[in-house]
């Protein structure tokens, strides 16, 4: 199976590293700026977007961490699998998309990026059999697509939106990696997602008990 997988906050950790470039930069606490309901432009102004093209246009893109299970996960996939990063990146900020890759030793050797075009188009021409993505309105174009589409939960900065019946929510990588698994088996994506909720669900009352 090919898989298709968002590069700025899926495989990055880009959340946590606007929450501690905010702090050192202004001693802006991002998290009690969107809690007033402002944002953090209302406070820095075009400062901001200043920051938003560092991370994506210098090497401080080098320096994005890694979500917690990424490696593991990928790594594990990449046995079986082959891994594309399906970017909505412009292609002059993918300059430290493959470096990066790179350093984390995470084996995907393919980067696409779309300019910002939707990326359903993409998946299509790429016959990816999933992809993965932490915005869900990524995917409101991938109804009826081939495609199983793959919300991956958990972003500092949730967006509250509510996907589509068609988007399958996974709370980590580690989640992801059994729905993979069982769409491998041919088992269809709307039964590999209720199975791989059950098991969030499972593990939930694990951790509270």
């Amino acid at each position: 199976m090919r898989i298709g997988i968002d590069f700025d906050d899926t495989l990055t950790d880009w959340g946590v590293m606007l929450t501690s470039e905010a702090a050192r930069r202004w001693d802006l606490d991002l998290a009690e700026v969107y809690r007033s309901g402002r944002t953090p432009a209302d406070h820095v102004g075009e400062q901001w977007r200043r920051l938003i093209l560092d991370l994506m246009e210098t090497e401080l893109s080098l320096a994005l961490p890694v979500k917690p299970g990424a490696i593991e996960v990928t790594r594990s996939l990449a046995e079986r699998h082959e891994l594309v990063v399906l970017t909505a990146r412009h292609e002059h900020e993918c300059e430290f998309v493959a470096p990066w890759l790179r350093e984390h030793d995470i084996p995907i050797d393919r980067v696409v990026f779309t300019n910002r075009a939707p990326k359903h188009t993409f998946a299509s021409d790429l016959e990816l059999g999933v992809h993965l993505d932490d915005t869900a309105r990524v995917f409101d174009h991938f109804v009826d697509h081939t495609c199983a589409s793959a919300l991956l939960l958990g972003s500092v900065f949730d967006r509250h939106e509510e996907p589509l019946a068609h988007v399958r929510s996974v709370e980590s990588w580690h989640l992801f990696a059994d729905l993979v698994a069982e769409l491998e088996q041919g088992v269809p994506p709307e039964v590999a997602a209720q199975h791989v909720e059950a098991a969030a669900r499972a593990a939930d009352g694990t951790r509270e008990g």
